[in-house]
């Protein structure tokens, strides 16, 4: 109970100050890479790898397509070296992801945790890793 108001308590600082925050000029551009995606359902853990596409531009707009899919973003934080973000996308299955993402000259790494949800009941957690190539 504690860790969900921090963690509700700090995406709202976050966004809050994340209105003042802007990609750098660096960030600026197109990022492709993949995913690796471990999901965990009812002790079982399975592993998949999906392109995701990171396409921020110089107003701070940025669309994130995972799998061919655009996905929705909640918060979005940049800072000098780093982007925090949430993101996800409704169906059936309700997907959501908190990551970090690291810029080192023309590649940017992060990681994420999140969850699917259907029909508001927990359905697997999910952890992620990604690798991305400014073009």
């Amino acid at each position: 109970m504690t860790a969900n108001r921090f963690l509700t308590v700090a995406a709202i600082v976050l966004s809050m100050a994340g209105t003042s925050w802007a990609a750098s000029p660096d960030q600026v551009g197109t990022w492709l890479g993949s995913a690796k995606i471990s999901t965990f359902t009812a002790g079982n853990k399975s592993v998949s790898k999906q392109p995701i596409q990171i396409e921020i531009a110089a107003d701070d707009s940025t669309t994130i397509t995972a799998n061919g899919v655009v996905q929705s973003m909640s918060i979005l934080v940049y800072n000098t070296t780093d982007l925090f973000v949430m993101y996800g996308q409704s169906g059936a299955t309700e997907t959501a992801f908190i990551s970090s993402f690291s810029f080192k000259n023309t590649t940017m790494k992060g990681s994420s945790v999140g969850i699917n949800a259907a029909g508001g009941n927990l359905v697997s957690t999910i952890e992620a890793k990604y690798k991305l190539k400014k073009q």
